[in-house]
């Protein structure tokens, strides 16, 4: 009797999901299409989403690059960062002043023992500079109300740079469920004349 080798394919399908021509209701639950924009995408039985990867490992020969949020509008003192989309985020002080504020992180998760960091970059302006003093996380797209401890380096708020650039990472990590912890830092930038 002969041994009956099952095997299985997949093939990717290049596609543009932005365009309207692209008709989502030809595809399945778990069809996966290249986007030449946004990568890999599967689609979850409505429309298309991201791939989430596990790896055992990897290997990269010419670098990675992370997608910058440009949040164009100066700071609020209570700001929204989409990590869905980004976690690496540029904004403004604006020269009227302004305040420290509060960084709410929507669309954040990550699994218990695990960690990842969250960038913001900020351009501060020639007069009174500021901070992020707050920090809130969400798993979906409204804002929580509870304020994470930020454990800043060094056991100290930083002290940001006038008419300079300044970013502060933070560094998220998870041992039980939805507990994190935040560390925090700030590097200052500013041209040498």
């Amino acid at each position: 009797m002969a041994t009956i080798v099952t095997k299985s394919e997949t093939r990717f399908k290049r596609i543009d999901t932005d365009d309207a021509a692209t008709n989502e209701d030809d595809y399945m639950a778990g069809d996966i299409v290249y986007d030449q924009d946004d990568g890999l995408l599967i689609h979850n039985g409505t429309n298309f989403e991201g791939i989430e990867a596990k790896f055992k490992g990897m290997h990269i020969d010419t670098g990675i690059t992370e997608k910058l949020e440009n949040l164009s509008n100066p700071h609020e003192t209570t700001e929204d960062y989409d990590c869905s989309v980004s976690q690496v985020f540029y904004n403004t002080i604006p020269n009227s002043g302004g305040a420290n504020w509060r960084v709410n992180l929507l669309n954040f998760s990550i699994p218990t023992y695990s960690a990842t960091t969250v960038v913001v970059i900020v351009n501060q302006d020639d007069s009174a500079v500021f901070y992020p003093d707050e920090l809130t996380i969400s798993s979906n797209s409204t804002r929580s109300g509870v304020l994470q401890t930020i454990l800043w380096a060094g056991g100290s708020a930083p002290t940001p740079t006038q008419a300079g650039t300044d970013v502060f990472s933070f560094t998220i990590y998870n041992l039980s469920g939805s507990s994190y912890y935040i560390l925090a830092q700030m590097v200052p930038f500013k041209q040498v004349s």
